[in-house]
C-alpha cells in the first residue's frame, strides 16, 4: 500500500526472492491498467530496482492496511472475484480517511502526473 496514494498491490506471499521482481511487474500492470503513461510507468519501475524491506514510517497505513485487509475478507466471501488481480482493482475503489476518502486510483493517476510534470 503506497503512503500517499494508498494504493495497493496485491501479491502471494511464495516466493519472497523474487518478491521484489513481482511486486514491481504487478504495479507496473496496475498502473498501466490505470491509464497511466508509459514513461511514468518505467520511470516508477526502475525507481523500484532497488528495494528494502522496513516497518513503515507513516503509522495510519498499518490502520488502512487492516482496514483493506477486512474489505478484502468480505470481498472473499462474497465470492465475486475470480482473482488476485480482481480484488486488486477492488482495493483501488476502496477509499480511507487519510486521503480525504478519495479513490485510490484516482489520487494515485493524480500523485504521479504531478511528480512527473
Amino acid at each position: 500500500m503506497n503512503d500517499r496514494s494508498l494504493l495497493s498491490v496485491l501479491l502471494f506471499a511464495r516466493d519472497s526472492v523474487a518478491f521484489p521482481l513481482r511486486l514491481s511487474a504487478t504495479l507496473r500492470s496496475l498502473l498501466l491498467r490505470l491509464d497511466v503513461p508509459g514513461d511514468i510507468v518505467a520511470f516508477e519501475t526502475q525507481a523500484m530496482s532497488e528495494s528494502v524491506i522496513a516497518p513503515t514510517n507513516n503509522r495510519s497505513v498499518l490502520g488502512c492496511m487492516r482496514d483493506a485487509e477486512l474489505a478484502l475478507d468480505f470481498a472473499l466471501e462474497s465470492g465475486r472475484f475470480a482473482s488476485l488481480e480482481e480484488l486488486q482493482w477492488e482495493l483501488t475503489e476502496h477509499i480511507h480517511r487519510p486521503t480525504d476518502y478519495r479513490y485510490p486510483r484516482e489520487l494515485a493517476v493524480e500523485l504521479l502526473a504531478a511528480a512527473h510534470a
